[in-house]
């Protein structure tokens, strides 16, 4: 599995910096922040477990569909005690599509990644880290066979046999009925329909068959770009190590 390589660490450390840096910058023009920035603000990597959603029953009775819904970054913060002084020193202001610029988020993490950016990094492509790249490819390519396509129906049909309408277990965690910030309650609905998402994944099987393909075409990504991969994780061990520096000074 090309997993082995993965990001957990370096992107947990890279927003870590990211934080302490946005800290720095806001205590500068005087602002104190009432809380850290949400993780989905501070611009990240892929996240494998987002593929699969919540998978535990005591997950999903506990808190629903986070963290895998979609959250609205003002309304989170705004939720957090952010005055609009401090949304404006932090994070500027946002365009058309939702991306914030010219505050102190946008200076962080161009000075996060001045020396160790994605985009120094000659296995880099679009912005995304190789390893990034070869995990997508390796689900899209899962998703197109037979078996995967069997258990992805048959999840479908056992939410539509308990009341629900979604096609696909990504549609869930994206329903506006569950939409709120992390400070607010999952609301009964969202916790059993969380439930009904995980027993029906239990039922299918799903995470066995997908994950068991899924892997297959992993290790077989892994083997063909295994220099690359190895070359990239000691780049990535290096941006780790710059990160934490930045965390610790």
């Amino acid at each position: 599995m090309i997993d082995g390589f993965y990001l957990e660490g370096f992107v947990e450390s890279r927003v870590a910096a990211v934080n302490a840096l946005v800290e720095e910058c806001a205590s500068e023009h005087g602002v104190g922040l009432p809380s850290e920035l949400p993780g989905d603000m501070v611009e990240g990597y892929f996240r494998a477990d987002f593929l699969y959603g919540v998978v535990t029953a005591e997950e999903a009775g506990e808190s629903g569909y986070e963290p895998y819904r979609l959250v609205d970054p003002l309304a989170e913060v705004t939720a957090q005690g952010w005055s609009e002084e401090v949304v404006s020193v932090v994070l500027g202001t946002a365009d058309v599509e939702g991306d914030w610029t010219g505050g102190c988020l946008d200076e962080a993490e161009a000075a996060v990644d001045a020396d160790s950016t994605v985009g120094s990094n000659p296995l880099a492509d679009d912005g995304k880290l190789l390893v990034e790249l070869l995990l997508e490819q390796a689900w899209g390519l899962s998703v197109f066979e037979e078996d995967v396509q069997e258990v992805l129906s048959d999840w479908t049909e056992c939410m539509k046999n308990r009341g629900y309408e979604y096609g696909n277990y990504f549609e869930p965690p994206l329903d506006q009925r569950f939409a709120r910030t992390t400070s607010e309650s999952p609301s009964d609905e969202e916790l059993q329909t969380a439930l009904d998402d995980v027993e029906c994944k239990a039922e299918t099987n799903i995470f066995g068959v997908i994950g068991q393909i899924d892997n297959a075409f992993q290790e077989r990504l892994s083997d063909i770009n295994a220099q690359q991969l190895n070359a990239e994780l000691t780049w990535m061990e290096a941006a780790i190590e710059r990160y934490e520096g930045i965390t610790a000074r």
